[in-house]
């Protein structure tokens, strides 16, 4: 019940909020954040919406890659994001991230997803990883010239 509250909240600091506490939730206990979230129906097709939605609310995507990351870290969560297309959502959305911040944490969330052999092959295929770096790099860069 606690994960669907978290991700039904309407105002974005709301939602921000909740993903933010699921995200710390699971750095404490990966398996139980994970069964849960397992367990509820919808949940990461919900939050893999959310990104597509190119959303400009950057504290609640950061939240979000934060919570993905994190969960990106258990097998199973790892595989279940991977096969909803999850890779393919955050590789869709790199393009139009502009904060510095957001962006490594959308890359640290395919990293973690690289994890299965699976994506890491994906991301193989679609991308060389350096350049992948590279451009999310040179971009945030513009933002952030302390990077």
């Amino acid at each position: 019940n606690s994960i669907k509250g978290c991700l039904k909240k309407s105002q974005p600091k709301a939602l921000a909020s909740g993903l933010l506490f699921l995200q710390n939730m699971a750095v404490i206990s990966l398996d139980n954040v994970a069964k849960a979230i397992l367990s509820e129906e919808n949940v990461l097709s919900t939050l893999l919406r959310t990104i597509q939605t190119k959303t400009s609310n950057t504290n609640l995507l950061i939240s979000l890659f934060g919570l993905l990351s994190n969960l990106a870290l258990h097998t199973d969560v790892r595989s279940r994001i991977a096969d909803a297309g999850g890779v393919e959502i955050i590789q869709d959305r790199l393009a139009s991230i502009k904060n510095a911040q957001l962006l490594l944490l959308a890359l640290k969330t395919l990293l973690n997803l690289a994890l299965n052999t699976a994506v890491a092959e994906t991301l193989a295929e679609n991308y060389c990883a350096y350049e992948v770096v590279a451009h999310a790099h040179a971009r945030a860069s513009r933002d952030n010239p302390d990077l």
